[in-house]
């Protein structure tokens, strides 16, 4: 299976957060950080309401890590999480 992207839904994201993606493949030791179109590590557009990552990997299982990066008391809050693969 070749899995192509994953793309996070989630409430605007505050100023000043950001959200990541990491994976695994096929139970692998250690996590992937996915980018995004620009190639950055993060996806900080402040109202943003939708992150797409890279994946571009093949394997059976696909493991995902969402990490959120806050500001002060403001949190992003994702929704939901959708990947695509061939």
């Amino acid at each position: 299976t070749e899995w192509k992207t994953t793309e996070l839904y989630m409430e605007a994201l505050p100023s000043g957060c950001s959200v990541e993606l990491h994976y695994k493949m096929d139970h692998a030791s250690s996590w992937t950080q996915a980018f995004v179109a620009d190639g950055s590590t993060s996806y900080s557009s402040a109202s943003g309401k939708k992150a797409v990552f890279r994946i571009g990997a093949t394997g059976d299982v696909y493991e995902e890590m969402i990490v959120l990066n806050p500001s002060g008391n403001n949190s992003p809050v994702i929704l939901r999480s959708r990947t695509s693969f061939n």
